[in-house]
Order: C-alpha cells, then sequence, then structure tokens
C-alpha cells in the first residue's frame, strides 16, 4: 500500500501550476533538443520538411489525441511514476538508477509498441534513427520533469515534438506509407 501511495503522492505533486520558471525551462528544452535533434534527424536521412495538409478539425482532432497519447500517457508513466520528484531526499545514485530505469524502458517501449499493437510504427520504430531521437527525447522531458516536478512541461515538449515530427518533418508521410505497404502486401492480387 506504501508504494500506491507514494505514486498517487508523485502523481498529485506532478499536477502542480508551472511557475513562470518553468515555461522558460521548457522553451529552453524545446530550443536545446532542436539544436540536436533537428541536425542529427537530418543527417541520417530520418527528417525532411514535408508538411502534411489535414482538415484544420482534422489536425485539431489529432493534435488532442497525440496530446493524450503519446504525451501525457508516456510522460506519467516514464517520469512521473518512475523519477523520484525533485522534492524527494534521495541520494544522487539512487535517481539516477531510476532515471536510467526510465529511459530504457521509454525507448524499448516504442519497438515493442510496434511489433504488438502499433503496426505503423513497424519498423520505423525499430531504426536507429528513430530511436536515437527517442533517446534524446527522454532524456529531455527527464530533465524538464527534474528540474520542474511538472507533468505538464515534459507533456507540452513531448507533445510538440511529436507533432512537430509528424506534420512538418515527414513522420506522418512515413507512418502513412508504412500502414499503406503492409495493406498492399495483404491484398489479394488479381
Amino acid at each position: 500500500m506504501s508504494i500506491l501511495a507514494n505514486l498517487l503522492n508523485r502523481l498529485v505533486m506532478a499536477t502542480a501550476i508551472p511557475t513562470p520558471s518553468d515555461w522558460w525551462i521548457l522553451a529552453a528544452t524545446f530550443l536545446v533538443y532542436g539544436a540536436i535533434a533537428l541536425p542529427l534527424g537530418f543527417s541520417m536521412n530520418f527528417l525532411k520538411w514535408n508538411p502534411i495538409h489535414f482538415h484544420p478539425l482534422r489536425l485539431l482532432g489529432a493534435m488532442i489525441w497525440l496530446f493524450i497519447t503519446p504525451a501525457l500517457l508516456e510522460e506519467t508513466l516514464f517520469r512521473v511514476l518512475l523519477i523520484p520528484p525533485p522534492t524527494e531526499a534521495l541520494s544522487p545514485l539512487i535517481w539516477l538508477f531510476w532515471a536510467a530505469f526510465s529511459l530504457i524502458l521509454f525507448v524499448i517501449s516504442h519497438p515493442i509498441a510496434a511489433l504488438t499493437y502499433n503496426p505503423a510504427g513497424n519498423p520505423i520504430f525499430c531504426q536507429t534513427p528513430f530511436l536515437s531521437l527517442a533517446t534524446i527525447l527522454g532524456l529531455a522531458c527527464t530533465i524538464a520533469y527534474t528540474l520542474t516536478g511538472s507533468l505538464l512541461i515534459p507533456v507540452l515538449f513531448h507533445w510538440l515534438v511529436v507533432v512537430v515530427w509528424l506534420f512538418l518533418l515527414d513522420g506522418e508521410h512515413k507512418l502513412s506509407a508504412n500502414l499503406q505497404a503492409k495493406s498492399d502486401n495483404l491484398t489479394p492480387s488479381s
């Protein structure tokens, strides 16, 4: 029961309204991530400028869904529930263990999802470029959560990164083409 109470306490504490400095941390995290991830993603030919054109209502619906999953769901699980918040007095070594454990689970959850319940992600979520960027994303979310203690900051950061990838940097095209290719392979030829 103590573990459940601790996790519930972490959730409650993480829902505090972000402070003005927390918003600056979000902006700085986004800029630093972009400065690292964009050159890396373009150099690996994983990212390319290819904006998607959705009907505004479809785009809004997709953005709301992406806020819930993956952003809110993954940040609650991999940051808030697994990483001790800044208010818990733990040794740096114990904190580092939980942060590393959380990051490893976060990264491997993507190939597992692609191989089980998210076929659009297979094989993209198993490839080195995606996993490299996911690792940097997870590290950035960990740092943002640790500095702020807020769930909203890493959720918004994660959401922004996914939205930019999907709708501006060819992510949606990659996933759609992947599903289309799988569908074509399943369709009997006449």
